[in-house]
This record gives C-alpha cells, sequence and structure tokens, in this order.
C-alpha cells in the first residue's frame, strides 16, 4: 500500500506570499463522506477536489494566483483490530523515508490529537520534493468497526511550503474540531454522484470523466481506472472501472471484437470455478458512436476477486506496443486480461450485497485510409441485487467518454501524463475533439 501517494503527493504545491495574520478562519458545511462514514468542514477558501488514488476520500486544494498553495487530504485504510493510530503513524513515516522523490525528511514534532472522541497520533514533518521546501502536519485516529472486528484508520492531513509553515497547524485545528463519524455505507447503497471534471490522456485518443467521490488515475499504456472503496467490504474497489485501448487489424468489428471478450471472460470464470450468465447483449453507444454492450452476472466461487472481461493487453502494455505484434487475424486473439477471480468468502458477501455484475462497452475504429485500429472498451465491475442499476451507472459513464484528437508519442519522461480539465494541454485536447 502506497500510503505517501494517497497522503502526501496528492499535489504539487508552489510557494506564494503569505497571508494576512490573525484573518478568521471561516469554514465550509461539512462535507459528507457516507461510504467511510465521516464528515469534516474545510476553510471555504480550499476547494473540493478529485480524488486521485485508492483509498482517498476526501481532497480539498487552496489556490492562490492559480497555483495550488496548500492541500488538505484525508484518506481511509482498512487496519487489523489491534492496530493502533501510533503503529500507524510510525509505519507511515517510515514509508516516506524511502520515497526518492522525498529528501532531508524531519519529524518536527509528535504528538496526541483528540478527534471525533478518538486519541490520534499527531506528525508535523519537513522535507524536499523535487526542490520544493515543504512542510506537512497529519494525525492518524483509528475507528473500530461494529462489523469483521477489523478497524479504520483516516489519515488527515495538509501540505504547504515551507514558508507557509505558520499556516499548517491554525488550518489543521480548526479542521479537526469539524470531524464527526457515520454510519459507513457501502456504495451499491448510495446514488453515484454527478459526473468530475474530464481525465484526458492524448496519445490514447479520450478523455473519461469519473463520478464525483471516485478516484481516477492513469496507469502504465493509458489505462484510466476509477472507483470507490467499499469499507463495508474490507476495503476492495467496488464499483470499479477501466478504460483499456488496444490495438485491432483495420477490419475488426466492435460485436465481434466485445464478444471475443466475452468468451475469454467465460473461460477465465470457469477456471476459476465461477459461474457467469450473460444477462444482455446488443448495441449500445460510446464516445458518440455505436458500440457492442454485453452485461454478465458473476456468482460466487472460492477465489480472490471478481472476473472482469478479458478485452484489452495487460496493464502495462499501451496500444502502439500491442500494434507492433504480429496483427490477429480475425477477433478471436486479442490479447487476455485476468482481471482476477472471485473473493475467497464470495458466497457469503454475495448473499449480503448482492451478485457481481461486469458491464463492457467495445468500440472499433479505424482511420480511413490506416491499416490499423484502435478498440476503447469501457468496463464496469460492480455489486447489486439487479443488472438494471448497474446498467444504469455504465449509462453514466458512458455518458462522459468521448474521443479526441491522439498526439504523437511523447519521450519516455513524458509519455502518458494525464490531463484534468482546466490545465492547458486538457483544453487543447478539448479543442481538438472539436
Amino acid at each position: 500500500m502506497n500510503r505517501l501517494v494517497c497522503v502526501m503527493g496528492a499535489v504539487m504545491l508552489v510557494a506564494v506570499s503569505a497571508g494576512r495574520a490573525g484573518d478568521e478562519m471561516k469554514m465550509t458545511k461539512p462535507v459528507e463522506v457516507p461510504h467511510a462514514g465521516i464528515a469534516m468542514a474545510v476553510p471555504t477558501d480550499y476547494a473540493v477536489g478529485a480524488l486521485e488514488e485508492p483509498f482517498q476520500v476526501l481532497r480539498a486544494v487552496k489556490v492562490e494566483d492559480g497555483k495550488a498553495a496548500q492541500a488538505v487530504t484525508l484518506s481511509a485504510f482498512p487496519v487489523a483490530a489491534d492496530q493502533s493510530a501510533v503503529d500507524f503513524a510510525d509505519d507511515m513515516i517510515a514509508e516516506l523515508r524511502q520515497q526518492l522523490l522525498l529528501r532531508d525528511l524531519k519529524t518536527i514534532n509528535e504528538t496526541s490529537i483528540k478527534v471525533a472522541g478518538l486519541t490520534g497520533a499527531g506528525r508535523f514533518i519537513s522535507y524536499s520534493h523535487s526542490g520544493l521546501e515543504s512542510v506537512a502536519a497529519g494525525v492518524c485516529f483509528v475507528r473500530k468497526l461494529e462489523k469483521g472486528g477489523g478497524g479504520l484508520c483516516y489519515v488527515l492531513s495538509i501540505e504547504s511550503p515551507a514558508d507557509r509553515k505558520g499556516d499548517v497547524l491554525p488550518v489543521l485545528e480548526e479542521i479537526i474540531k469539524t470531524v464527526s463519524f457515520r454510519a459507513i455505507k457501502a456504495p451499491s447503497e448510495l446514488a453515484t454522484g454527478e459526473l468530475d471534471e474530464p481525465l484526458t490522456v492524448r496519445q490514447q485518443g479520450y478523455s473519461v470523466r469519473p463520478p464525483k467521490g471516485w478516484f481516477a488515475n492513469v496507469e502504465e499504456g493509458g489505462v484510466v481506472v476509477m472507483g470507490q472503496n467499499d469499507y463495508t467490504l474490507g476495503g476492495e474497489v467496488m464499483p470499479m472501472a477501466k478504460v483499456v485501448v488496444q490495438a485491432t487489424p483495420a477490419e475488426a468489428q466492435s460485436s465481434d471484437w466485445a464478444k471475443n471478450s466475452l468468451k475469454l471472460a467465460r473461460k477465465h470464470a470457469a477456471q476459476m470455478g465461477a459461474k457467469v450468465e450473460v444477462v444482455k447483449e446488443g448495441k449500445a453507444t460510446l464516445g458518440g458512436k455505436e458500440c457492442y454492450q454485453f452485461v454478465l452476472r458473476q456468482t460466487a466461487a472460492p477465489a480472490t476477486k471478481p472476473a472482469a472481461p478479458a478485452s484489452a493487453p495487460a496493464d502495462d502494455e499501451s496500444a502502439e506496443e500491442t500494434a507492433k505484434k504480429p496483427k490477429a487475424k480475425s477477433a478471436e486473439e486479442p490479447s487476455a486480461s485476468d482481471e482476477a477471480a472471485p473473493s475467497d468468502e464470495a458466497a457469503a458477501t454475495e448473499q449480503a450485497v448482492g451478485p457481481v455484475y461486469v458491464v463492457q462497452r467495445t468500440l472499433c475504429l479505424c482511420p480511413a485510409g490506416k491499416d490499423q485500429g484502435r478498440s476503447y472498451n469501457l468496463i464496469l465491475v460492480c455489486r447489486g441485487d439487479k443488472p438494471d442499476a448497474a446498467e444504469a451507472l455504465m449509462d453514466k459513464l458512458a455518458g462522459g467518454f468521448k474521443l479526441i484528437d491522439s498526439q504523437p508519442p511523447s519521450p519516455p519522461d513524458e509519455a502518458e501524463k494525464p490531463t484534468r480539465a482546466g490545465d492547458d494541454d486538457a483544453e487543447e485536447s478539448e479543442d481538438a475533439a472539436k
């Protein structure tokens, strides 16, 4: 578990002029995070933003002069029943010391802090990140869970350039005063939020908008992974969605490519002892174009994770890399991914929260005059009682998917750097889509 990314690597901060000392700090209304069972307020000059990593549940950034000046992050990690806040904080600092991007990490202070009636472990540190002298203050506090015998460790942190060191503890103290617990809700019980700002992957020629409250990041090969942790199921990502792009022969058809994915998904599920049933399949829409969709219901089997369709190359393989391989003679031979198998306690989980549904939309495109195309695969894995709910969620995700003009491959150190709306690159990409 890379806590650095979740807790301290959320945003690149820049030095800005200090604010006026003695300013009254105004707070927002508490921001509800039902899937993590918590609520808290942030200063009104902080904007709640997109989540970038699993286990992040709330992130807010203070922007000054058009640049991020300070960032507040709340993360939640499933822990064992005997995990203490102090041990978790010590482990987190030890992990940070191993990170190559951080230099000269020093602990300024350690203390106990009360948060919502719990005794938390507070840490105040300084470090250098990419040449920028920075500080961070945070508190870890562990909540015991009624079901399952484990706990949930929340990590509330604020990061700032070192020249704003004096602002950090007052902000953290004011936020702590607003923290309160709620009943933890499964994402499947909650209405899916409105779509967030687009995440643009230029080289693969698409952008996608995750629902608000979901994390979203780009893995190797331009694969976007997004979802929400279900803390009623031990923190597994459920629902989870992926966008995977694969090189195809020029003559590839969406329906053939999707049906081959379906065949591979059935084969993989059978190897894991799971049962897969096709609930529905047929034409749908993705990126404003006709595509092919299928809906699967997967029932319990003793293994480790829900099986998703094998629609694309391994996550560390890009469409360009796939294109270098011998072309498939038909849609019978695209590469398969092993998106895992059902959980060890799948039968009990299925009885409690419903079976796993997998919905996939596949779109094959080949520009005129080209001898090779691409398949765009939007894959959703979720739990629930009815396939209609899974299909409705797919409709929402597909509504946030757009095709854009892809860009030539970038140098290795610049390749596959995703952009959010508002970034210059993202705006250029959206213009290209028009």
